[in-house]
């Protein structure tokens, strides 16, 4: 739940999770963030928040950086990962994007960024999305 005045509006815990869709239409502060989404050790898995957020101990970011010979190079960011922005997420053990630190949740952008690499583009949604359209989306975009 969202509270308080026009510029001033807080939630004491924001969760979100991946059977919801997030258009936030006021920026808003968070007290505590969890996101309900497991990454499993050893896997690869997409993300996109609608907020900043330091990665957990226990996983690694990417960014699509650039393709060589047909081959996408992502690199490893160093501090958060970035509202709306697509990235790769690479685990060593089981994690959840979680914080009790407080955070700006800024207004949803109508058009989320993309990165366009020759005939590659990973984009980020913050639709809801079943099964296999995440694993066509992969497809598609990686």
């Amino acid at each position: 739940m969202v509270y308080g005045s026009e510029g001033n509006l807080k939630c004491d815990n924001f969760t979100i999770s991946d059977n919801i869709e997030y258009a936030v239409p006021r920026k808003f502060t968070a007290h505590a963030i969890r996101y309900d989404r497991l990454f499993a050790a050893g896997t690869k898995s997409t993300l996109c928040l609608p907020f900043d957020m330091e990665v957990p101990a226990g996983a690694r970011a990417f960014a699509l950086e650039s393709e060589e010979s047909d081959t996408l190079v992502f690199y490893s960011i160093k501090g958060p990962v970035e509202a709306n922005k697509p990235y790769v997420i690479v685990t060593d053990r089981d994690v959840r994007f979680e914080t009790a630190v407080e955070t700006i949740v800024p207004v949803a952008p109508t058009v989320l960024p993309q990165v366009s690499i020759d005939n590659y583009e990973m984009i980020g949604t913050l639709a809801y999305m079943s099964g296999d359209d995440v694993e066509k989306q992969l497809l598609y975009t990686l």
